[in-house]
């Protein structure tokens, strides 16, 4: 293999990131069987992470035994720094918040090639979905098919998930009418991660929406428009909102900020007082999100964003995983043809009608009435995907073959 020595970079996430135990030490032994790898990932991010941590590093343990089983090895670009070892290709995850802060990764490491890969909604790095910022890279891994060209841009699906229990396999075939609740949604109110740890911090120069040309990247004036409108958070209130006057208790929700009025910069100023709402704590450990949807009959999947049909994130499958019918939000078209019989599409209404609570509860409360025997048939639909069909269409495995192709012809 022409490459021995990967290191992988976060453009985006905590600098814990970068180093092990979150990411594989550099030549340490991966064991290559994928249950015994999952759980000792899910080991090491239970005591030095969290279940984020895990979402976002699991993928790379697994490329790391691929690389092994090759001859080469894999790790954090900050060991490779603190011990002193040039690597001879690094694969960035999302854009930098400053582009300053991209240009001292190419000085640290001149002639290394940088693979880039896109993770990240356009919400939290529109320039990463902007050619004129991805000509420095060696090749561009993305998930949004709009970008066609040129030829060092190639597409990917999001291999992150959240970890699966051992046990998942006896919680996830509780039936849908014995769940303690109708309906779950665990999510935050309005706050992603880049609004609370970068725009807020940056002061004027982290203003909403032009923040990202503030920090030196290239985007487009319509970018400003896309955002807005197709970024879904006003769509996840009037959800949660039609969730809560629907079903009342049995609505389980999960997540920050739905108890004070929202938490974005007009929130601030003039809190909706709908977002009155009682929410439960999630657990931060791996398995925490996928064990608290076992007992919910159906499960709200709603995207961050709506503008590109490539994006599909973990939500959806995380619910099937656990045996909870999704209600599933994405951008129009975006849902596979083979889950259409058993998830509850809402993706191909008009932004008007999504962000409608009362249009949305009449649909919630229909669901109220559906028979127990097609609860069932649309959950055994959603278990047998994940067990035979979802790893060879959207599992870490794909990941992986994308990646290596692209080492391979770098």
């Amino acid at each position: 293999m022409r490459f021995s020595k990967v290191a992988v970079a976060w453009g985006m996430k905590e600098e814990s990131y970068n180093h092990p135990p979150f990411l594989p030490s550099i030549g340490c032994y991966i064991p290559t069987q994928r249950d015994e790898l999952e759980k000792l990932v899910s080991a090491i991010h239970s005591q030095h992470g969290s279940e984020a941590s895990f979402y976002w590093c699991f993928p790379f343990w697994v490329l790391a035994a691929q690389l092994q089983s090759l001859g080469a090895s894999l790790g954090g670009i900050s060991e490779f720094t603190s011990r002193s070892i040039a690597p001879d290709l690094i694969i960035l995850v999302d854009l930098p918040v400053k582009k300053s802060d991209f240009h001292e990764l190419i000085s640290n490491h001149k002639h290394v090639p940088i693979i880039l890969l896109v993770a990240e909604t356009p919400l939290e790095r529109h320039a990463q979905h902007c050619i004129a910022n991805l000509k420095q890279f060696a090749h561009v891994l993305t998930y949004n098919r709009l970008l066609t060209c040129p030829s060092y841009i190639s597409h990917y699906r999001l291999p992150f998930r959240f970890h699966r229990p051992s046990n998942l396999s006896l919680l996830r075939t509780k039936p849908p009418s014995k769940r303690s609740y109708f309906c779950a949604y665990v999510g935050n109110a309005h706050s992603s991660g880049w609004r609370r740890n970068f725009q807020y911090h940056l002061g004027w120069s982290g203003w909403p929406v032009i923040w990202q040309y503030l920090q030196g990247w290239k985007i487009p004036f319509s970018a400003i428009f896309r955002d807005e409108y197709y970024g879904a958070y006003t769509v996840r209130q009037s959800l949660v909102l039609a969730s809560f006057a629907s079903y009342g208790l049995s609505f389980f929700l999960c997540g920050r900020n739905w108890s004070n009025g929202g938490s974005g910069w007009l929130s601030r100023l003039l809190p909706d007082r709908r977002l009155k709402i009682r929410s439960s704590p999630l657990g931060m450990l791996p398995g925490s999100k996928v064990t608290s949807l076992c007992d919910s009959t159906f499960t709200i999947a709603c995207e961050n964003y709506l503008g590109n049909s490539g994006y599909i994130s973990e939500k959806i499958f995380d619910s099937m995983s656990a045996g909870s019918i999704p209600i599933y939000i994405g951008a129009p078209g975006s849902l596979p043809n083979e889950l259409k019989d058993c998830v509850i599409n809402l993706s191909d209404f008009p932004k008007q009608k999504l962000t409608s609570v009362a249009f949305l509860s009449s649909i919630f409360k229909e669901l109220l009435s559906m028979p127990a025997s097609e609860l069932i048939r649309r959950q055994k639909m959603c278990l047998n995907y994940i067990d035979s069909f979802h790893e060879m269409s959207y599992g870490v495995d794909v990941f992986v073959s994308s990646i290596l192709r692209v080492l391979d012809n770098t």
